[in-house]
């Protein structure tokens, strides 16, 4: 009986640290996968709006995840400077306003809280409404707008259960547990998605950027000259077939006026010297093949 109890209690240890070790692990590898799709998808967002530019599906392109993972921490570079100078004016602010509302009387207080509560809900719908039907110019506008109004209301209430311009009859339901976690829970929910949003058009604009640059830098980006046992039907502003005559060669064509764009799993993207978005050229994909072509690149 005594061996059966022992037993037992061994295998409760056990679960018990079965059970420990498990929830260490999701606390460690939870984050982490978290923040590989987040990198994942922006990403891809870049990566599709940078071959959008130029009328590639990305499908066709062939990246993996890893790819994705590797273009994407460019693009965060941005948001995480802009959050961390956004919490320093912010603290700056905070500590400005309590020196200021300390030293205020009733009605000052009750004007600055007035003030910064209609200012919060301004820049909340604004935010919201912003996104909902892109009615400002830059979607960025819009993401801003919606955490910094959630965070300052928030910021709002606080300021005024502190100085005590609450009323009584109100302060009980605002100060209680589950308005309290609702409310903080949907204030770092709207943060969040405000995050998200903006750092999601901040990925589509780099897209756009990077491929704009791209274009532009065309006739000094790598030359690519594609040499050919057949004819291949390749056309493009700045291209050229040249006839090799030499009886005794191993190619009967040259190619010139290529870039190169990309060049992944066994596959070249190439692109005429002369494209731009008006000129109706196409980006052209090429198989690696020794026997009937050869790639060669130049600067």
């Amino acid at each position: 009986m005594t061996d059966d109890m022992d037993a037992a209690s061994s295998n409760g240890d056990e679960n018990k640290q079965g059970h420990g070790i498990f929830r260490e692990l999701v606390s460690i590898f939870a984050p982490l996968t978290v923040l590989s799709a987040l990198l994942y998808y922006f990403g891809f967002i870049r990566e599709r709006a940078f071959w959008g530019h130029f009328g590639v599906d990305l499908g066709s392109v062939g990246f993996e995840s890893t790819d994705y993972l590797v273009r994407s921490p460019g693009t965060l570079f941005v948001p995480l400077v802009i959050l961390s100078g956004a919490v320093l004016i912010g603290l700056l602010l905070h500590h400005l306003f309590s020196i200021g509302f300390a030293r205020a009387n009733r009605t000052k207080k009750l004007i600055s809280v007035g003030v910064l509560g209609g200012v919060a809900v301004a820049l909340l719908i604004g935010g919201a409404l912003g996104l909902a039907t892109e009615i400002w110019y830059e979607p960025l506008i819009s993401a801003v707008a919606l955490g910094v109004g959630a965070g300052l209301i928030e910021y709002t209430l606080v300021a005024a259960q502190n100085a005590g311009l609450i009323p009584t009859a109100m302060q009980q339901s605002i100060s209680a547990k589950p308005a309290r976690y609702t409310r903080r829970a949907l204030m770092v929910g709207l943060v969040l998605a405000g995050m998200f949003a903006a750092t999601a058009d901040i990925a589509h604009q780099s897209g756009k950027d990077a491929a704009e640059i791209f274009a532009t830098s065309l006739p000094i980006q790598t030359q690519v000259v594609v040499f050919s046992k057949l004819r291949l039907q390749l056309a493009g502003t700045g291209l050229s077939a040249v006839p090799l005559d030499q009886a005794d060669a191993a190619y009967l064509y040259r190619y010139n006026g290529l870039r190169l764009m990309l060049h992944i799993d066994d596959r070249w993207l190439l692109i005429p010297a002369g494209w731009t978005k008006t000129s109706g050229d196409t980006v052209m994909i090429l198989k690696d093949s020794d026997h009937e072509f050869r790639v060669e690149l130049a600067r």
